[in-house]
């Protein structure tokens, strides 16, 4: 079974942000998770919960604490989903009600877990179709910081930066989710998107340049980098497009 589906389940639950949600189900799409083999739910607080475990850790501590023997499969999840008729609730790495929330148990209505599949196969489906356009129509994962404190105004959405060999600086932009997880993966970039209530915003070059609500903060940034690590630093500027050549000028 692989191993990073709980950790980024973990990520899922804490962040509540849209790279970690969309790295969860990618991750849950292609990995099986522990389900009972008697297809029982549960009831907890009134709901009918389907439990199912990310690790066999999780499954033997639940085995271990259960008031009757049960077994596990491993199954995918959206076999689970076609042959489960009788709950309304998913509920990931089950407890009992008495023992602490080690940060991997979380419980989903039914309805929405499988709205928040669709709505994320969708978007990935729409990013799909990026190869086949013109960078300047495509859409793009863009690291961002939001202010909605001023009602008048509107959002104030500052954007990430990074500094390129000549010391000027870029906003990164994504055309693709794989390309994302590789800037995401660096430490450096993850701490300052965590430490400063980041988000992932899902905008077209136009929505950049042209916001139809509030305002966009470029601060020092002189244009953007399309892709950035899944370059060598002496390609870097494969990368860059200057705010000019984004407004068409040149």
């Amino acid at each position: 079974m692989n191993e990073e589906l709980e950790p980024k389940l973990r990520a899922a639950i804490a962040n509540k942000r849209l790279i970690d949600e969309l790295d969860f189900m990618v991750e849950l799409k292609k990995t099986p998770v522990f389900a009972l083999k008697e297809k029982l739910c549960l009831n907890i607080r009134e709901n009918k919960v389907l439990p199912v475990f990310t690790s066999k850790k999780s499954a033997t501590l639940f085995q271990a604490n259960f008031e009757q023997k049960v077994d596990f499969d491993l199954c995918m999840i959206d076999n689970l989903l076609q042959n489960t008729n009788d709950a309304d609730t998913i509920g990931f790495n089950v407890r009992p009600l008495h023992m602490e929330n080690r940060g991997n148990q979380q419980y989903w209505g039914l309805d929405s877990f499988r709205n928040m599949q669709e709505k994320y196969e969708k978007l990935l489906a729409e990013f799909a179709l990026n190869a086949r356009i013109d960078k300047f129509e495509r859409i793009y994962f863009v690291p961002a910081f939001v202010d909605n404190n001023n009602v008048l105004a509107g959002s104030e959405r500052r954007f990430a930066a990074l500094t390129a060999p000549d010391e000027r600086s870029y906003v990164p932009l994504f055309d693709n989710f794989e390309s994302l997880l590789t800037w995401y993966s660096e430490p450096y970039f993850q701490h300052i998107l965590n430490d400063n209530s980041g988000e992932i915003l899902v905008m077209t070059i136009d929505d950049l340049m042209n916001p139809k609500t509030g305002r966009n903060e470029f601060s020092f940034a002189v244009g953007v980098t399309i892709n950035p690590l899944d370059y060598d630093i002496s390609e870097f500027e494969k990368t860059l497009v200057s705010w000019a050549q984004l407004r068409g000028e040149v």
